[in-house]
């Protein structure tokens, strides 16, 4: 039982890319690994460890995230790493950032993974100048904000986690 689970819930399809960019990594180093969307998780028992992904939307992680770690108690013993996107993390206002911060402790908490990462994440479409000056936002922050070389120093992290299990 040496196979890993990345476990991800992914609305604009930026928080499935992080997952299969951390998976690429995993291969590289000869880790089995499955990466699954949490809707079509049905068993966790023949994983070794999981790894477990959510965007943020008003600054909590998602419910799926929620209901699925309800849902499999048996994750707790298994969890190696969580990883969150979000476009306004480390960019917004600090009010913000600590509602966020407060909800990963909060799982934090339920599951004591061993790493802890955050992401920045991707906007379609520039937001208004008025929700820019309300999270706190340059006028000039990219609409794709996520750090591949931050995303693959955790990756990174993750194996060597595993490898000295």
């Amino acid at each position: 039982m040496n196979k890993y689970l990345i476990g991800y819930v992914s609305k604009t399809g930026t928080t499935q890319e992080i997952a299969e960019k951390i998976a690429a990594k995993f291969m590289e180093h000869e880790i089995k690994v499955d990466v699954l969307s949490l809707e079509n998780i049905e068993n966790t028992d023949q994983y070794a460890g999981i790894i477990l992904g959510s965007p943020i939307n008003a600054m909590k992680l998602l419910p799926e995230l929620n209901s699925f770690i309800e849902s499999n108690e048996n994750i707790k013993k298994k969890s190696v790493g969580i990883f969150v996107v979000s476009y306004i993390f480390g960019n917004g206002r600090k009010i913000w950032n600590n509602f966020i911060q407060k909800d990963i402790n909060r799982v934090k908490s339920q599951l004591a993974p061993k790493t802890i990462a955050v992401f920045g994440g991707r906007l379609d479409k520039k937001m208004p100048g008025f929700v820019n000056f309300l999270f706190g936002l340059s006028k000039d922050l990219p609409l794709d904000n996520k750090n591949w070389n931050h995303i693959d120093e955790w990756a990174n992290e993750l194996v060597d986690v595993i490898k000295n299990k």
